[in-house]
């Protein structure tokens, strides 16, 4: 009924900051579960991106990924970015750990690659495509490992939070929780 859509929180709770991405996360999957929207949205949180997360993409239209950030990924002057993500080629000596952009050119390669199988074999099954993708990166202070998050990347995420739900309502009008765009 609604479009497909992957949200990814990236960041570890137990390094102060860090846990911006997850925070989000949470506060944006009990917005949705009040405005009784279903589960047009898949949320997952990690610590970082890893290679099986490209499995997580497949049959989406869409893909958010949520992270804290530091200059120079943030203006110094911001709490957020919130930016269209390109696809870029993973390092090649890389770790487990992949950038959003990284784990996007991968998933392009996968799903080019799962196409021609399909084609080759004569399969008529829907074809999976690239999600188009986007990247929030709200402005994070400290990052120690068993600090809580600050107060200022809290009032960033307020900001940010308000920011995405404004942005979802503009692509997707059934986020307002006005019934007549859900029926």
């Amino acid at each position: 009924m609604y479009p497909r859509c992957v949200v990814f929180g990236i960041g570890n709770e137990s390094r102060g900051d860090d846990a911006l991405g997850p925070l989000l996360v949470e506060r944006l999957k009990t917005k949705i579960e009040e405005l009784s929207l279903g589960n047009f949205l898949t949320f997952i949180s990690d610590f970082q991106l890893q290679i099986e997360h490209t499995l997580d993409l497949q049959n989406q239209e869409l893909a958010l990924f949520i992270d804290a950030g530091v200059p120079p990924a943030i203006l110094e002057s911001e709490p957020f970015s919130f930016n269209r993500l390109s696809t870029i080629q993973a390092r090649k000596a890389m770790s487990h750990a992949l950038l959003p952009g990284e784990l996007m050119g991968i998933a392009s390669s996968y799903f080019a690659d799962e196409q021609y199988e399909k084609e080759s074999k004569l399969e008529s099954n829907t074809s999976s495509h690239l999600p188009e993708a986007y990247i929030l990166c709200i402005r994070g202070y400290e990052f120690e490992l068993g600090a809580e998050a600050s107060k200022k990347s809290l009032q960033n995420l307020d900001l940010a939070f308000d920011k995405l739900i404004s942005w979802l309502a503009q692509k997707y009008p059934f986020i307002t929780g006005d019934s007549s765009c859900t029926k």
